[in-house]
């Protein structure tokens, strides 16, 4: 459909002539010719970045990119795995060079020096001008050790690493806006943590991991999971870098699919908000705890995306100029400016689904989902709208020779409602100076070419294209192109779906009437 195909709300990225002096752009001075060093780029915000730099910045220098073996690939393997990806389709169009200027670096953040070899180490001294430090251990139940090498010493490694380099400009390290996920109201500064990173280094290494895993809830404390806890440490470790290298903390909050870059509302990440809307879109999800009254601090990849490269250039504007940044510190975050509730947010996914007939082949029934606040009310209603469709779904599964799913998942599901539910039962207040200040020292030309700003954002309409594009990115249902067949294939699965319901209702019916007959007989023998 042409739907997935609109150009971008700015024609000067699609080359067309729109008379933009892109000779005003800071930030394309400050990436022509750059150096960068990315980790994570194999992930959802690292591929965005690494394809808004290649066609927003097409004269960057090279592109140094962090990888390690994964899920029976190797780093090789997975780089050119990455470019395969539709979202580098028209990159490769607009700047056809560009690979030749990506090159690997094989690491691992889990090692010490995150796996680079001396070789390695000496490209990023003499070479490398940015750094984005956007890898991370996420899991929230993550043993503290992992968490500890992955967020804090590698962090701690780079940081050494920036301090030696000879023409370093900007590091930007992502965080969360959750690090200080305790703390109601969070300011874009520096907060006190209870242990230091050198605290946390000597329980590691002095500790059993048995031992670290028992202290891990009284050591994390109010942050909740060891990845809060870790992102505060790593904060509160870079505090002490300000006015030695050139760096700042990017705290996005929840990232979800793009608004318009590189295609329109395109998604691959199913954690969070986006995989609770893909269930709920195939049926799968039909209830969830969470507060539908709190704010949904949400927002689109392509908006965290520009701001840091944004951040970049600030960083690099106020070095030059010997501006000492106390607090480089930048809320990444929506609800100062567009604030929805979660209510709103699955309300107007369902209008947007109804209104244009969304449906798949894919789906396990109609889209009926349901915010509850009450977590007692949560359990009943997760047993009877889950459970009874797990056990009947995997029984079907059964009788066809296949292995039962649906129940496992729907434990999974659980459990990653409860890990969320401290998240899902609160909201924050932020405030974001920094990033509104950086707003206003962009170019017109840096704002058009690189927008964050979500004064004028409209929720409404972007979820009547975010809900296409979860049935065709995360679903990869083909449907939403020819809806008619699955609309056809909806209602006949929904009618014999209704006919089972049924059979099943008057089995159950039928099994407790005899049950009840013979409990009566037997009682009416004792009473004779």
């Amino acid at each position: 459909m042409d739907y997935y195909c609109e150009r971008d709300r700015y024609p000067e990225l699609n080359g067309e002539n729109t008379n933009v002096d892109f000779d005003a752009s800071n930030i394309r001075k400050l990436f022509k010719g750059a150096n960068i060093f990315i980790t994570g780029g194999a992930g959802f915000l690292g591929s965005l970045l690494i394809e808004k730099i290649g066609r927003s910045c097409p004269d960057f220098g090279k592109i140094y990119l962090l990888l390690r073996s994964k899920r029976g690939l190797t780093p090789s393997e997975r780089l050119d795995k990455l470019f395969e990806d539709e979202i580098f389709n028209r990159l490769k169009k607009e700047n056809p060079g560009f690979r030749s200027r990506i090159f690997l670096m094989e690491g691992d953040l889990n090692e010490p020096q995150c796996g680079l070899n001396q070789e390695q180490l000496n490209t990023m001294r003499e070479e490398v001008n940015i750094i984005y430090h956007n890898a991370a251990c996420l899991r929230m139940t993550e043993p503290l050790k992992n968490a500890y090498y992955m967020n804090v010493r590698a962090t701690k490694d780079l940081l050494d690493l920036g301090t030696e380099m000879k023409h370093l400009k900007a590091f930007i390290y992502t965080s969360t806006a959750y690090s200080n996920c305790f703390r109601p109201d969070i300011s874009e500064t520096f907060y006190p943590t209870t242990y230091n990173w050198e605290n946390l280094r000597d329980l590691v290494e002095r500790m059993s991991e048995e031992d670290l895993d028992y202290f891990t809830p009284k050591l994390v404390g109010p942050w909740v999971n060891t990845y809060a806890f870790t992102k505060a440490i790593a904060e509160d470790m870079i505090k002490s870098y300000v006015g030695r290298i050139p760096v700042a903390i990017a705290r996005p909050s929840i990232v979800i699919g793009c608004t318009e870059e590189p295609l329109k509302c395109w998604i691959n990440n199913v954690y969070g908000a986006v995989g609770v809307s893909a269930g709920a879109c195939v049926g799968i999800i039909r209830v969830w705890y969470a507060d539908y009254d709190k704010v949904a601090d949400i927002i689109p990849a392509d908006y965290v995306v520009n701001a840091m490269i944004g951040i970049a250039s600030q960083l690099d504007m106020n070095q030059k100029k010997k501006v000492l940044w106390e607090r480089p510190i930048f809320n990444i975050v929506s609800s100062p400016k567009a604030p929805t509730t979660w209510g709103n947010y699955m309300r107007e996914q369902f209008t947007a689904a109804a209104k244009s007939k969304i449906t798949t082949r894919k789906t396990l029934g109609e889209y009926a989902f349901a915010l509850i606040k009450q977590k007692w009310l949560f359990f009943i209603l997760f047993n009877i709208f889950h459970l009874g469709q797990g056990i009947l779904v995997d029984s079907l599964l059964c009788l066809q020779g296949k292995s039962p799913k649906l129940m496992k998942g729907y434990i999974k599901i659980m459990r990653f409602n409860m890990q969320l539910s401290f998240f899902c039962e609160r909201q924050w207040t932020y405030e974001q100076p920094n990033v509104d200040a950086m707003l206003e020292r962009m170019s017109e030309v840096d704002k058009r070419l690189f927008p964050f700003d979500m004064t004028s954002f409209n929720w409404k309409t972007y979820h009547e294209c975010s809900i296409r594009a979860i049935m065709k990115y995360i679903v990869k249902s083909q449907d939403c192109e020819d809806p008619k067949l699955a609309v056809n294939h909806y209602y006949k699965f929904m009618v014999v779906r209704q006919y089972v319901v049924r059979a099943a209702k008057i089995l159950l019916i039928y099994g407790v009437v005899k049950v009840s007959q013979k409990g009566l007989t037997k009682m009416m023998l004792i009473l004779s």
